[in-house]
């Protein structure tokens, strides 16, 4: 059980990351001039 909620955690964790990220390169998409954004 508690193995099953650790692996759930670390999928949701890797989820948010990869949403970080993936909102990072669409605001730098809409906004190319500015390159301070991270």
């Amino acid at each position: 059980m508690l193995d099953c909620a650790y692996d759930l955690f670390c999928a949701l964790e890797a989820l948010a990351k990869n949403h970080n990220a993936m909102r990072a390169k669409i605001l730098n998409a809409m906004q190319p001039d500015k390159k301070d954004i991270k």
